[in-house]
């Protein structure tokens, strides 16, 4: 081969190692990018999850303080032995 050839065959392979690695370059920055985005949506969903929780237990927690007294008013006034109900403390 001549020396001309096996330059030019070298140089076109030193480019070609180069456009590799450019693109390991692009690939690993856009996965680091789709991670952070899909972590940041994963900690807004699990918020929201644990606000619906509070939400529900405070629903439960409000309900179950009326209760007695609703009961008491619209079930009891049917039953002679209607038994009485226990007062909830916060």
């Amino acid at each position: 081969m001549k020396k001309g050839r096996i330059i030019l065959t070298a140089f076109m392979m030193g480019l070609a190692l180069i456009g590799l690695m450019a693109m390991q370059v692009y690939w690993i920055q856009h996965d680091l990018k789709v991670k952070h985005d899909r972590f940041g949506q994963q900690v807004v969903d699990a918020m929201n999850k644990a606000a619906a929780q509070l939400s529900t237990r405070e629903s439960v927690q409000l309900i179950t303080r009326e209760l007695p007294s609703v009961l008491k008013d619209s079930v009891a006034e049917y039953f002679d032995d209607f038994p009485e109900l226990p007062e909830v403390e916060d």
